[in-house]
């Protein structure tokens, strides 16, 4: 008979709040004003520019604008902009400041998540969709993606935005499996918040980019909005009794099940690693024999605390 090994909450744990003043803000921006939090990024050249968007009018562009400074033959349609401006950029190849550049950067660098366990990134992507002619415009080359650097060790993808077809004039769509083609959620015209966690456990510093690939032909677009990275902040906190008190199965077969012999759980929230609420239950177990295999992470809550558990789980 097969053993069941139990792994205590501590083992897994992701993070603990007492509520979202724990969290900690490491970087925010809204496009609104030219007070930025960011950095921008000739990748082809490793070079500091600043935003052009003086050929607008031509649609060659890079940095923060309105709907406004669009004209009606433009056919820019964007919407639920979170204010008045967002980023947006077209056509890069063709910026008279950095002529021929294909790959441009927002950064945001040495965000000290030294006292968190995981770190929120989240943004606001859209395509603009023309009503004349092609609808969309992404190539196979065309892809912006978020990146995160952990204490200088490197890029690594976290999220990425691809054309859907192998030919020319495709829809941008979430790459799940980062295998270089859209095969997710479809971006349309109509500003959409997406979201991505990254486990900052054993980091100090993060360094967080989007960086906008192969925009390099008329209509080849990205517009990007409300941009806002959080740390859990948990590693600030100094109870670990709801971490000693409680234990699960791992890897899960079908349910997971929180044990406790000293506290009630009573709700566990199942997330994917992207930050999409998966399923939601009122007890200690949750049904997850339907779910595809891979990580997971589950919020859980307990009766007698004003605190909450962020597990790691394992689905088979």
């Amino acid at each position: 008979m097969k053993k069941l090994l139990l792994f205590t909450i501590s083992t897994f744990i992701y993070g603990m709040s007492t509520g979202l003043s724990a969290q900690i803000t490491l970087a925010s921006e809204d496009f609104e004003d030219a007070t930025v939090t960011y950095t921008l990024i000739n990748e082809d050249t490793g070079s500091t520019i600043s935003e052009d968007i003086s050929e607008i009018l031509v649609e060659d562009y890079f940095g923060r604008v309105m709907l406004s400074d669009f004209q009606p033959s433009d056919d820019i349609n964007y919407s639920n902009i979170q204010g008045s401006s967002f980023f947006g950029a077209m056509d890069l190849d063709g910026i008279a400041s950095y002529p021929s550049m294909q790959t441009g950067s927002l950064n945001w660098n040495t965000l000290d998540v030294s006292t968190s366990a995981l770190a929120t990134i989240s943004a606001f992507f859209a395509e603009d969709i023309d009503t004349g002619g092609s609808p969309y415009d992404w190539d196979p080359n065309t892809q912006v993606l978020i990146q995160v650097q952990l204490d200088g060790g490197g890029y690594t993808t976290v999220f990425a935005l691809e054309s859907t077809g192998t030919g020319f004039n495709t829809q941008a769509a979430i790459d799940n499996n980062f295998d270089g083609l859209g095969d997710g959620t479809l971006i349309t015209d109509v500003l959409t918040e997406q979201m991505v966690m990254v486990d900052v456990s054993s980091a100090s510093s993060m360094d967080v980019r989007i960086s906008m690939t192969g925009l390099n032909a008329s209509a080849e677009d990205v517009a990007i909005d409300n941009v806002t990275i959080v740390g859990d902040n948990t590693l600030n906190l100094e109870s670990n009794d709801l971490l000693d008190n409680i234990s699960f199965i791992n890897p899960v077969n079908d349910i997971l099940k929180i044990n406790s012999p000293r506290y009630t759980v009573t709700s566990i929230e199942l997330y994917s690693m992207t930050g999409a609420l998966v399923a939601e239950s009122t007890s200690s177990e949750l049904d997850m024999t339907s779910y595809a295999s891979g990580v997971y992470l589950a919020k859980v809550s307990v009766a007698e605390l004003n605190r909450t558990g962020i597990i790691r789980v394992l689905k088979k």
